[in-house]
């Protein structure tokens, strides 16, 4: 079962830590309506810089955007979970 939030007279929401689990310290959220309620995902600005202006980038630019993501992606994960743990939580 989740845990009751209220937000402060100001307009903030706060999680608190036991609720968010493994997450870094400053780590970035885009919230979203989705008609229910809100949808709360970390933030990965860095998936903006995956596509050239050209359209199509050179294949030493694609190499080096996918280490850069794949980077990001290691400072965001949980430690201990498995890309495989997370798919599998995903299709339940």
């Amino acid at each position: 079962m989740g845990q009751v939030i209220e937000t402060e007279a100001d307009g903030r929401l706060i999680i608190p830590a036991e609720v968010l689990g493994a997450i870094r310290p400053n780590q970035q959220f885009f919230i979203e309506a989705n008609g229910l309620g809100y949808s709360l995902q970390p933030a990965m600005p860095f998936l903006d810089n995956l596509s050239s202006p050209s359209g199509k980038p050179t294949p030493e630019q694609w190499l080096k955007q996918w280490k850069e993501l794949a980077e990001e992606i290691g400072k965001v994960w949980p430690e201990g979970v498995s890309a495989t743990q997370v798919i599998s939580e995903m299709r339940r």
